[in-house]
Order: C-alpha cells, then structure tokens, then sequence
C-alpha cells in the first residue's frame, strides 16, 4: 500500500483541499514552492507511462483539477503541473501523481544533469539560509548588493521582483 493509498484512506493525516469519487487533492510534506499541492486519484495507476486509452478521462480531471486549484489559491501570476514518470524524472512514489507547483519564480529548463551543473555560491548560501536546497543554476538574476536569487521569499514571504538592481547572474562571476 502506498503512502497516497493510506492518505486516500485516512490512515495517515494531509491537509486536504479537494476530493470527489475519482481524486483527492492535498498539500506536499515536503514543498518545493510556498504552493505546493499534489493532485492523486484514488485508483491506483503506477506511472504515466502505465496509463491506457481507458485512463484518458481520468488524466484530464487531474489536469483540470489543477487548474480549478490554481483559481482556488490564486495563482494567478502563473503555477507549474508536473508529473513525474519512473526513476530518471524523480518519481518517488509509484502512484501516478499530479504536481501543482506556485507563488514562486520557477526557472527554466528545470534541472540538468548535475554533474554538469553550475552554482551561484551567493545564490546557495542564500538557498541555504532560507532552507531550500540549492538548485543547479545555469542562468538566473541576483541583487547586486545581497546575491539573492530571482523568485526567493523575503521574511515577509513576498518574491523578490525583477527590478533595476538586478543583473544577470551565473557560476562565472560567483554571484555578483
């Protein structure tokens, strides 16, 4: 039994925010973005790529799911949905899933391989400090004064805009 089935179940607690015969939505232990909910339906269907033409309905509520939670918490200035298919794409639990990622900048391309990848060290004390985990960083912007990432939360919780002090930043220049 998966950890989804047990919270379908009610065997494990989750903060939950949406549910109907087919689905439950919930907020992730563990949030990658200040908006992070996980949208799973209660029939067990491994991966994405196990999926059949009699899955097809129940993909596309998923999806309209997360767009129904993205009105629903307002994400209005944009969300990510991810679904993560078998061991390379960082599946972690075989019961197909759908992520609703918001309320932070979220970069792009996603990740690379990370022995290639590159670090801001401004960027990661930053990351560090505000207990996310670095991320490989190919490009994105910093404060010039501070190395604060693109999309990183103030105390107050509010993102760092894009604005005149800042300027493209990578691994090259260490931050500045």
């Amino acid at each position: 039994m998966t950890i989804f089935e047990k919270i379908i179940a009610r065997q494990i607690p989750a903060k939950i925010i949406w549910e109907d015969d087919d689905a439950i939505a919930f907020h992730d232990v563990n949030p990658q973005a200040p908006v992070h909910v996980l949208i799973v339906p209660k029939r067990v269907l491994p991966r994405l790529a196990d999926a059949t033409e009699n899955d097809r309905a129940l993909l596309g509520k998923l999806l309209l799911v997360a767009r129904d939670i993205g009105k629903k918490l307002d994400l209005s200035s944009g969300y990510r949905v991810v679904i993560n298919s078998g061991p390379d794409a960082g599946e972690s639990v075989p019961h197909l899933h759908v992520h609703l990622l918001g309320k932070r900048a979220l970069a792009w391309p996603p990740g690379e391989d990370s022995k290639a990848a590159q670090f801001c060290g401004a960027c990661i004390k930053r990351r560090v400090l505000k207990r996310r985990p670095p991320q490989p960083l190919l490009q994105h912007y910093c404060f010039t004064i501070t190395g604060v990432p693109i999309g990183a939360f103030s105390k107050k919780g509010s993102a760092i805009p894009l604005g005149k002090r800042m300027q493209p930043c990578d691994a090259a220049n260490g931050g500045t």
